[in-house]
């Protein structure tokens, strides 16, 4: 289950609303509310600013509710600057996304990380590590 599928459910529970009663204040059929909790579809920009505008929530949890439909997208398109080997990273990745342990999940999450605090320095235009260009 994606995390805006899981969000949009808590929320709707947290409201007090059946499917049926969250569609009509959106303005959407009851159907999509059930394909989006469970993950049958992706949230649309359109919907969730009018969960957004349809009900008083914070800063915050206007935010984060965003930040859920950003990463639960299900279609990514890869950069044209990509280098074929990260395709086959992705190729090998998608297909062992469905299996992954948390603790592999982590361990990819970490990598990530430390490739997110390496100096600016190291980081070259087509991405290779190694020193500054000159």
């Amino acid at each position: 289950m994606s995390p805006f599928a899981a969000h949009l459910y808590q929320l709707r529970q947290r409201l007090k609303l059946s499917q049926r009663e969250l569609a009509e204040q959106v303005g959407y059929e009851q159907g999509l509310i059930s394909a989006l909790e469970l993950d049958k579809k992706s949230p649309t920009d359109e919907f969730v600013e009018k969960l957004v505008c349809r009900f008083n929530l914070s800063l915050v949890e206007i935010e984060e509710l965003r930040k859920l439909a950003r990463i639960s997208q299900r279609k990514y398109v890869i950069p044209a600057e990509t280098p074929p080997e990260a395709f086959h990273m992705l190729h090998r990745l998608m297909n062992a996304l469905p299996e992954l342990q948390l603790s592999e999940i982590r361990i990819f999450e970490e990598v990530l990380s430390l490739r997110e605090q390496r100096p600016l320095a190291l980081k070259s235009v087509n991405g290779e590590e190694g020193r500054p260009k000159m």
